[in-house]
């Protein structure tokens, strides 16, 4: 007989900045975290799928989410839950690993205290947690989103994007500190870099909403973020310049890296010839659907 649960919610993948969308665009993946609510305890009880091994909520990112948004919501409960999870996001991957949680714990939260939240109130409770919008609001919208800031608080808008596209990430068989990556930006950078990244963005945007993969692979060129973070991950900004120009792939930095994200088309099957040493090749799709209960 199926297990019963009080609630269910999978929170998908995303990939931040593609390029020239620095800080402000993401895209959201088809590799999801699964939770499942048994129901209320004194405290907070935690039970990884995988290992089987339990754990009390602690540092657990999901914990601190759900917590936080019950006191943004000005309804702190004395009640904990129990959960079951399957996490499938790589950590520390540039995969939004961390955004994923935190979106999970905002929608399990609001479900499962009675919060009803709308979606740009959940933008701002999960920005305060990961600091930077774009993760978040892939991990909430789904799709290419774009977002933007008006009178200090941050929204988003969904970005057309061609159905007939598919997403490598290339790994890398080793890990950063997302902070020492963000931490390598400088605070201002010329102007010419900065209107470059506008003309790139704007133009790669149109080119995946079209599918066209060849402009795609001129336009997502970076000046912002990725030759400051070069020296963290060389073998990755390696396999960015090498799919960008011998392959005409688009591919960037996903996040913060080391992973690299690339797009191809649909059915293509152009990742079938390509051997990169010190690289694990997943191949998924864009969501377009959000994380969500189920």
């Amino acid at each position: 007989m199926d297990r019963k649960y009080m609630v269910s919610v999978k929170a998908c993948a995303s990939s931040a900045n593609m390029g020239p969308g620095f800080d402000r665009a993401a895209i959201a993946l088809d590799i999801w975290n699964y939770y499942r609510v048994l129901g209320f305890r004194p405290e907070f009880e935690l039970r990884d799928l995988k290992s089987n091994q339990k754990y009390s909520g602690g540092e657990s990112l999901l914990v601190k989410s759900i917590l936080h948004t019950l006191q943004v919501c000005g309804k702190p409960s004395s009640q904990g839950l129990a959960v079951e999870y399957e996490e499938n996001i790589l950590p520390g991957g540039g995969w939004g690993s961390s955004a994923a949680q935190i979106v999970a714990g905002i929608i399990l939260a609001d479900r499962c205290y009675g919060l009803g939240l709308a979606s740009g109130i959940m933008l701002d409770i999960a920005q305060a947690l990961e600091r930077h919008p774009d993760n978040v609001a892939a991990a909430l919208g789904g799709g290419m989103v774009v977002c933007y800031r008006k009178k200090g608080k941050f929204y988003y808008q969904k970005m057309a994007v061609s159905p007939h596209l598919e997403v490598l990430l290339f790994v890398p068989h080793s890990k950063i500190v997302t902070e020492q990556a963000r931490d390598l930006i400088p605070d201002k950078v010329p102007i010419d870099d900065a209107a470059d990244n506008i003309a790139n963005f704007c133009l790669l945007a149109n080119a995946l909403r079209k599918g066209d993969i060849c402009q795609a692979s001129l336009f997502i060129k970076d000046r912002l973020h990725q030759p400051y973070r070069a020296k963290i991950y060389p073998f990755s900004m390696d396999l960015v310049k090498r799919l960008n120009t011998d392959y005409q792939i688009p591919a960037a930095i996903s996040g913060s890296g080391p992973s690299v994200i690339a797009f191809i088309s649909k059915h293509s099957g152009v990742e079938k010839n390509m051997r990169f040493e010190g690289f694990d090749l997943v191949k998924t799709n864009i969501s377009f659907d959000g994380s969500m209960t189920y």
